[in-house]
């Protein structure tokens, strides 16, 4: 398939750095973090206009996702919590970047639906 990105191949530093080139040219108040103990899981920092907060966690993971990987995800979304939560920081919107186009199963899966739930819940949305 030409044009396609070879995402497999990628190591998830190169991900993250193309998604936070993304993500720094789309919206000028963000800022990237390298990872570090501790950091709540944040790799992308997003403060918004009326003091809240988006954060943008990037994964590597480019084919279906296995149990472990959900469960990285699953801890990823605790992390992110806990770390707002010391802070005192109001997040609007939580973003889980995959460079992966889900199957039904991923996206209605019980964690996809758990994840889906509360990433809206934070938005407003629900």
């Amino acid at each position: 398939m030409p044009g396609r990105i070879p995402w497999e191949r990628m190591s998830g530093e190169e991900i993250e750095t193309i998604v936070a080139i993304y993500v720094c040219r789309t919206r000028p108040n963000a800022q990237r973090f390298r990872p570090s103990q501790g950091d709540g899981g944040i790799d992308i920092l997003v403060e918004n206009d009326d003091g809240t907060y988006d954060v943008y966690q990037v994964k590597k993971f480019a084919t279906s996702l296995r149990s472990s990987q959900k469960r990285q995800i699953a801890e990823s979304w605790k992390a992110v919590q806990e770390y707002v939560s010391e802070h005192k920081w109001v997040l609007k919107n939580w973003y889980l970047v995959l460079p992966l186009d889900p199957t039904p199963q991923n996206k209605d899966g019980s964690i996809g639906k758990q994840l889906m739930m509360r990433a809206l819940s934070v938005t407003g949305l629900v």
